[in-house]
């Protein structure tokens, strides 16, 4: 769960820089910058490394909803590798992981009843 966290912290840096070079194109120098760069090659690595473990977790643990937070993650994970369709597995990869939370989501309130 920490490295899931940590990653995410990591890769929202890298998406607010972004964001912020729409107004202000020399913000993503930011990311560049000598003592920076390893943010956006750790972030995402992180981030997926975290959230397959979680996933493993909760599927050990017969949790519903690991499973997708699996799939989700590697379709997501993918995008980069699979051509002109990395914007399905963008969006796939995203709806599978969310649904994971939902479910995750979900069965935590049932038992806390």
């Amino acid at each position: 769960m920490l490295l899931a966290t940590v990653g995410t912290m990591l890769v929202s840096a890298i998406v607010f820089v972004e964001a912020a070079s729409v107004s202000m194109p020399d913000a993503t120098r930011v990311l560049q910058a000598v003592g920076v760069s390893w943010v956006t090659a750790a972030g995402p690595l992180l981030f997926v490394l975290g959230m397959l473990l979680v996933g493993t977790q909760l599927v050990l643990n017969g949790g519903s909803g690991g499973l997708l937070f699996i799939i989700g993650t590697v379709v997501f994970a993918s995008a980069d590798f699979v051509g002109p369709a990395g914007s399905v597995a963008i969006v796939t990869g995203s709806a599978l992981t969310g649904a994971g939370f939902v479910f995750v989501g979900v069965n935590m309130k049932k038992a806390l009843r």
